[in-house]
């Protein structure tokens, strides 16, 4: 298929047994080299497999490591297997899709597409945040931060904009 291609070109497919040692030992041989882990089993499945998160990070310590499950990784549901049509069903969107006599799943799967876009956005922001460290607007500048006063208070500072930055310093006597 020219579409298969297309979104696969240049990808290598590789096929691992994590229930035999000569499997772990290449997937440990991955985890060392990869950005990001995409795990797809319910929870607790890696860790049965032996890969808890200390066995993840210890070897890689930037690894990114985003478990994608159906039912998420807590509450009642959480070790229950579904599906696309499953995961319509238990939202109620089944009620609001075909007739009252016959529901229909949606095409294309908008579930499916819908926990892998969030999971691409969150990876993406997780890419990003190991790489800055402290950002600007969690207390990684001076001129945007919560800062604490003398009385046993807190001061809030936002002034990113040069202007008001400017205007601070000079207030304060900081040409600095």
């Amino acid at each position: 298929m020219p579409l298969h291609a297309a979104v696969n070109a240049d990808k290598r497919v590789v096929t691992i047994d994590l229930k035999s040692e000569t499997g772990k030992s290449a997937f440990e041989k991955l985890v060392v080299a990869v950005d990001v882990l995409l795990e797809p089993y319910r929870p607790g499945v890696i860790e049965c497999l032996g890969f808890d998160n200390r066995r993840l990070r210890e070897p890689n310590p930037g690894l990114i490591h985003c478990a994608l499950s159906g039912y998420g990784q807590t509450g009642p549901l959480r070790l229950r297997a579904g599906h696309y049509i499953n995961y319509l069903a238990m939202t109620g969107f089944l009620n609001v899709t075909g007739t009252a006599e016959k529901p229909v799943m949606s095409f294309p799967p908008i579930a499916d597409y819908g926990s892998a876009l969030q999971a691409a956005t969150t990876i993406l922001g997780a890419l990003i945040g190991r790489g800055r460290g402290d950002d600007l607007l969690n207390g990684g500048a001076a001129c945007y931060h919560v800062y604490a006063t003398a009385d046993g208070g807190f001061i809030s500072l936002g002034a990113i904009e040069e202007v008001f930055w400017y205007n601070f310093c000079q207030a304060l006597g900081r040409d600095d």
